[in-house]
């Protein structure tokens, strides 16, 4: 049997040495500060229904 891929090691950036580096840390940051701020945001709300 021939098993036909797209992906090869002269093309892939992997095998090239070509990869692309996510943003991940970026992202996470931005996410945490995002979570961070709707944290506070929903404590405000509980002090100010329980005052």
């Amino acid at each position: 049997k021939d098993l036909r891929v797209e992906i090869c090691s002269n093309c892939h950036p992997f095998y090239t040495g070509k990869e692309k580096v996510m943003d991940t840390a970026g992202r996470v940051d931005r996410f945490k500060k995002r979570q961070a701020k709707r944290e506070t945001l929903t404590k405000k709300k509980i002090t100010k229904t329980h005052s």
